[in-house]
C-alpha cells in the first residue's frame, strides 16, 4: 500500500483540524484536546501528556491500520519530517540507497574528514522505536559534521549536535554551524583551530546528560562560549518543526545578545536570570511577526508567557507601551 494511502487513512481515523492537529490517540481517552500533530509524512507528536514522537508505524498500529509496507527511510520523507526545505538535499549532498539483502530504503549523509576523505553515517529511521537510527562506514570515527563548510575566522559559529539541527539552522540563515553527533565524542584538541578564532562562539544545550558533558568539555578549552537553549523546545530542529524558520532565525537573534557564556550558564544560581533572557526575546520575537495584537494576546501570549490571562494581559501591555524590561519585571512579580 502507498504511503500517501497510509497517510489518508490516519487522518481520517484522526479527524485532523486544518492545523493539523488532533486527539492524541494514544492517551486521548482522558484528554479531548487537540494536542497531537501529525506531520506530512505521517509521523506524529503529542505535545501533553505523552511528550514524545511517534513513528507512522506506531500510530497506525493504535489505530488499527496497516503500514506493513512502509520500511526503511528515503530524504524525502526524512526532510518533510523535520519541516526543512527540499533544498536540503542538494547542499548537503544527501541521498538514498538500498541496503541489506531485503533491499531496505537508508539515508546516506556525506561527512567529510581532515584529510578531505568522504566519510558517511547512514539514517536507517526517524525513532527508535522502529529500529536502528544510525550507522558509520566501517572503521570511521565519529567526527564534526558540516566542518568541511566552518569559516574559522568568521564572526560567529554555532555547535549543535545533530545533522537535522545543522540543517534547521542553516536554513534559517545561520549557516557557520558544525554539528557534533554523540555531544561529549567532540575531540578539543583535533578540532580546536576550527573555533580559536571565531569571535562570539555558541554552543547549543539540549539539557541532557551528553549535552552538559559537551558544555563541561567546552568550558575546558573556552569559557566564553555562549550557550544557546530553549526554554520549551529541545534542540533548533524540534523548533523548526512547531514553530518555523523565520522563527527560529529571529529567536536567535534576540536570544544571542543576552546569552550567558558556560561559565555563567553552567552556575545552577543563575537558572532563573536566564529564563528571564529567555521569555524577553520570546516576547520581542512573538509582538515582531504577528501584527494583530489582539490576536497575539488570545492566542500565543498565554501559552508561554503566563499561566493565565491575566498574567498575559500585564505582559502585554508592558511589552506595548513601557518596553521589555518591564514586561519581564511585571511578569517574575505576578503571583
Amino acid at each position: 500500500m502507498a504511503r500517501d494511502t497510509i497517510i489518508q487513512q490516519i487522518e481520517d481515523a484522526l479527524k485532523i483540524n486544518k492545523n493539523r492537529r488532533a486527539v492524541c490517540p494514544f492517551h486521548g481517552r482522558e484528554d479531548s484536546r487537540a494536542n497531537f500533530h501529525l506531520y506530512p509524512s505521517g509521523y506524529g507528536r503529542c505535545w501533553s501528556e505523552c511528550g514524545k514522537k511517534y513513528s507512522i508505524h506506531e500510530i497506525a498500529t493504535e489505530l488499527k491500520i496497516d503500514s506493513s509496507s512502509l520500511k526503511g527511510l528515503d530524504v524525502e520523507t526524512l526532510l518533510q519530517t523535520t519541516g526543512l526545505p527540499a533544498e536540503i538535499e542538494q547542499v548537503f549532498n544527501l541521498s538514498t540507497e538500498k541496503s541489506g539483502k531485503n533491499k531496505i530504503n537508508r539515508v546516506v549523509i556525506p561527512y567529510v574528514d581532515d584529510e578531505g576523505n568522504a566519510v558517511n553515517r547512514y539514517r536507517y529511521n526517524l525513532v527508535k522505536s522502529e529500529g536502528q537510527l544510525f550507522g558509520w562506514d566501517k572503521g570511521s570515527n565519529a567526527i564534526l559534521y558540516n566542518s568541511n563548510h566552518w569559516i574559522s575566522d568568521l564572526e560567529y559559529g554555532v555547535i549543535v549536535e545533530g545533522e537535522t539541527d545543522v540543517w534547521s539552522m542553516f536554513s534559517a540563515g545561520i549557516t557557520n554551524v558544525v554539528g557534533a553527533p554523540g555531544a561529549s565524542n567532540l575531540n578539543i584538541s583535533k578540532n580546536k583551530h576550527l573555533f580559536d578564532n571565531i569571535a562570539d562562539l555558541y554552543v547549543w544545550h539540549e539539557k541532557d546528560n551528553a549535552s552538559t558533558d559537551l558544555l563541561k568539555l567546552l568550558r575546558g578549552y573556552r569559557k566564553n562560549i555562549k550557550v544557546l537553549f530553549h526554554d520549551k523546545y529541545k534542540d533548533p530542529n524540534e523548533i523548526v518543526q512547531e514553530e518555523g524558520l523565520e522563527y527560529l532565525s529571529n529567536w536567535f537573534n534576540e536570544f544571542k545578545k543576552e546569552a550567558p557564556t558556560l561559565e555563567e550558564y553552567l552556575d545552577n544560581d543563575s537558572e532563573r536570570k536566564y529564563k528571564k533572557i529567555h521569555e524577553k526575546a520570546e516576547v520581542k520575537n512573538l509582538l515582531s511577526r504577528n501584527k494583530d495584537y489582539f490576536k497575539t494576546l488570545e492566542e500565543d501570549l498565554p501559552s508561554f508567557i503566563a499561566v493565565d490571562l491575566n498574567q498575559a494581559l500585564l505582559c502585554f501591555i508592558g511589552c506595548s507601551s513601557r518596553g521589555m524590561e518591564t514586561t519581564v519585571k511585571v511578569f517574575y512579580q505576578s503571583p
